[in-house]
């Protein structure tokens, strides 16, 4: 590991205005510390996400006014314990929080594990301070070994079981026996957490490049359980990670499909590749109520639910017979049509989940899709109206019927243009 205080001094000369958030708490009086994550990555020399500030009195003036002289925008994280933030215009985000115990010492002990439980004085010159380290982070950094700070810790944030597993996949580490069999003691106490917050951590658990680790830890440690329910089915991280390539595959689909780089489902908490890990994950799991506990556990949007639950869904043999056989164009895109819900989402998790579909093919039916559709959907041959005309008779909701069959038998090949699907509607009514 470099020099720390070389690397602090490097950060501030990287952040200019940081130096201007050093003179500002020395004018008004304010004693801050680096905690935490910054100092963690700092040693561990991966990039800075955010940084920390803790200080002994009130730090909310200071944030403000910091806010205001480098055009950045200040507010409120919790009100109500005086932790706010600070995001600069270059999107780098700084924390600020008063002391929650009477010492520094005392905070650090607080903290969930023993790598995050470090200090440094901010000041401008850092090789006049040392590292403030009461149990030991430093040393379980080089380890690479996961230590709780205490009992106490998951007892006071029942979550800290989820970040000690995000933090062994993300940053490479080995969760302690101790540890592991702290969080299969305590898992129970998840049922107390809010479902965003375990939503936000399992996603970044997912979205890591050792999400099978990951995967496997949360059964190890109980954490599945607690989350999903007893398995139905059986669980195997291993074949999953052989079935599911899912990095490669999504990024060849989106390059020569020419998909846009950012897709509604990218607004939402969980990417892409985190909701279909997530669906892969379920099928396998098999959980009973899984519409409730993508709801009310995870708090996934409406439009995450209606995705996770169709792509629970295989479509059958023969749409798979048809898929390898049918050429380009219309027919095609209406196969793709028929797996319902954001059916062009379905067909890339389909190429890239252990089910009959070859990657090219994907592309040719993605293509043909794509080509065809109008706001998602593909036109019908026939109109609404025209139909009705021949239907007069009828309720509203055989035209609805009779135009799923009309697409139905283009797949087949029975109809292809208009003149055919007038006659072939004209035998039907008469039959």
């Amino acid at each position: 590991m470099k020099n720390l205080p070389q690397q602090i001094d490097q950060l501030i000369n990287d952040v200019p205005s940081l130096r201007s958030l050093i003179d500002l708490a020395e004018e008004m009086g304010i004693t801050t510390w680096l905690v935490g994550g910054v100092l963690r990555d700092l040693l561990l020399e991966v990039p800075i996400a955010d940084i920390d500030l803790v200080t002994a009195a009130d730090p909310t003036p200071l944030a403000k006014s910091w806010a205001a002289r480098s055009g950045g925008r200040w507010f409120w994280l919790d009100r109500e314990r005086k932790q706010s933030r600070v995001l600069l215009p270059n999107r780098l985000t700084v924390d600020f929080a008063p002391l929650r115990a009477p010492t520094l010492e005392a905070d650090l002990l607080l903290r969930d594990f023993t790598i995050n439980a470090l200090a440094f004085k901010f000041s401008h010159s850092a090789t006049d301070n040392a590292l403030i380290d009461p149990l030991n982070g430093r040393h379980h950094l080089v380890k690479r070994e996961l230590h709780v700070t205490s009992r106490q810790s998951y007892v006071d944030d029942p979550l800290r079981m989820f970040k000690g597993i995000r933090h062994a996949v993300t940053l490479d580490m080995q969760l302690s026996e101790t540890t592991v069999a702290q969080i299969q003691e305590f898992s129970h106490l998840i049922e107390n957490v809010a479902g965003e917050r375990i939503r936000d951590e399992l996603e970044k658990i997912l979205a890591a490049e050792q999400c099978f680790r990951g995967v496997r830890l949360l059964q190890e440690t109980g954490l599945l359980r607690v989350l999903l329910g007893p398995a139905k089915g059986s669980l195997n991280a291993e074949v999953m990670k052989a079935q599911l390539q899912l990095e490669q595959q999504m990024a060849q689909v989106r390059l020569v499909v020419g998909l846009e780089e950012e897709e509604p489902i990218r607004e939402e908490p969980f990417s892409q590749h985190s909701i279909f890990f997530l669906a892969a994950l379920l099928a396998y799991y098999q959980p009973q109520n899984l519409p409730d506990i993508l709801h009310r556990k995870l708090r996934l949007s409406r439009q995450q639910q209606k995705l996770i639950l169709a792509l629970q869904q295989t479509p059958s043999e023969h749409w798979f017979r048809l898929a390898g056989q049918l050429p380009t164009g219309r027919r095609q895109a209406l196969l793709v049509e028929q797996l319902g819900y954001m059916p062009d989402e379905q067909l890339l998790y389909l190429s890239v989940s252990p089910n009959p579909l070859n990657f090219n093919k994907a592309i040719e039916l993605q293509e043909s899709f794509l080509t065809h559709q109008h706001l998602g959907r593909i036109p019908d041959i026939l109109s609404g109206q025209e139909l009705q005309k021949l239907l007069t008779e009828m309720p509203v909701e055989v035209t609805s019927f009779f135009l799923k069959r009309i697409k139905a038998a283009e797949i087949t090949g029975e109809i292809t243009d208009k003149n055919d699907a007038l006659q072939w509607l004209k035998k039907k009514i008469t039959d």
